[in-house]
């Protein structure tokens, strides 16, 4: 369905629900006059006769209200601000009361059923009383499509916002893959000629990460499972280059993997750990894995050698991180970074479970 077609289905939707409300709220009225009729200090007349006279008089309102809807749709006064609505909508009422209470007349003579009393004080009561009945019929109907209006506009802002958010974390989804691909390359680079075996076993390993980074850019969320995957073998590459500098621990019961995570995002804490935390080690390092569930959230956290002043807080990595995060689970999510210890910095990451 385009958007031409939705938007002349949810007019017609709304007009036959006007139609509905509006003959429902006449019938209303009808009811509440027979029900005086027949209870009232009235003058007895014949059951059919109230019947009939109601019934035409509240088509005749049903007809006044929706000339009254039509005129200002047609002049324009759905679209202006309330307080200029009021200039229409007061004229019109009394204008609407003097025309009914006119027609009331002429049915209650057509019926045989004209008061014998019946003074300027009587038709001025009628006159204030009709005029009351269409002001709030007009505010009823004015109001809501002011509120329809305003929930149109904030529906609009929501696609919107929404898609602007969906190219948001598209592009900060493209700016990791050639970041991770560039230090993939950078450790085959360093490998081919000093051990082509391990080259190969690499450039195997690089093949399975690229495989699931592409799967994982067409998801907003994937089962951490498939991160972890990736993020055992990338620490396999740098393991390879680094050897006995880097000592990789994991952590991760089995009863996180299915739970979705945001894709290359916690790669990219573990890459973060072993570029500024490893690489500046010059004995033995390591870099820790750790997920558990928490509540109803899965905490991840990431330990490494180093500290706190080597690790690019303001980097492009942990940047990405904190925007995708805003983003994917706004106000519901933490992310922090802090020297755990003198030679250790630790990185948690807090997200909603969702499975």
């Amino acid at each position: 369905m385009n958007a031409t077609t939705e938007k002349l289905f949810n007019s017609l939707s709304y007009k036959r629900l006007y139609f509905l409300i509006n003959s429902i709220g006449w019938a209303a009225y009808g009811g509440l006059m027979i029900f005086l009729y027949l209870n009232g200090p009235f003058p007895k007349f014949e059951l059919w006769k109230i019947i009939a006279n109601t019934g035409l008089l509240c088509f005749t309102g049903f007809l006044i209200s929706n000339l009254i809807r039509a005129i200002a749709i047609k002049q324009g006064w759905i679209e202006k601000p309330f307080p200029e609505q009021i200039a229409f909508i007061i004229p019109t009422a009394i204008l609407a009361g003097i025309i009914f209470i006119s027609c009331s007349f002429l049915i209650d003579e057509l019926f045989r059923m004209t008061p014998e009393k019946l003074d300027w004080l009587y038709v001025l009561i009628g006159v204030v009383n009709s005029s009351i009945l269409f002001l709030v019929w007009q505010l009823f109907y004015f109001f809501t499509k002011y509120f329809r209006k305003i929930r149109a506009f904030q529906l609009e802002q929501i696609k919107n916002e929404s898609a602007i958010k969906e190219f948001e974390l598209n592009n900060l989804k493209s700016q990791l893959n050639p970041h991770f691909i560039f230090n993939a390359l950078n450790i085959i680079k360093a490998l081919v000629d000093e051990d082509p075996a391990k080259a190969k076993h690499s450039i195997n390993k690089l093949s399975n990460i690229l495989r699931s980074s592409l799967t994982a850019a067409k998801n907003k969320t994937i089962a951490f499972r498939e991160e972890f995957q990736t993020i055992q073998d990338y620490l396999e590459l740098e393991k390879l280059r680094y050897e006995e500098r880097l000592n990789i621990i994991f952590n991760v019961p089995s009863e996180v993997l299915p739970i979705q995570v945001p894709p290359i995002m916690v790669q990219t804490l573990v890459e973060n750990a072993v570029k500024h935390g490893i690489i500046k080690v010059i004995n033995q390092g390591f870099v820790e894995l750790k997920a558990k569930i928490d509540g109803d959230y899965l905490r991840i956290t990431i330990r490494n050698s180093g500290t706190l002043g080597n690790l690019e807080s303001g980097g492009l990595g942990v940047i990405n991180t904190r925007q995708r995060l805003e983003i994917l689970y706004p106000k519901n999510h933490s992310f922090d970074i802090r020297q755990a210890e003198p030679d250790i910095v630790e990185v948690c990451l807090k997200i909603p479970i969702q499975t």
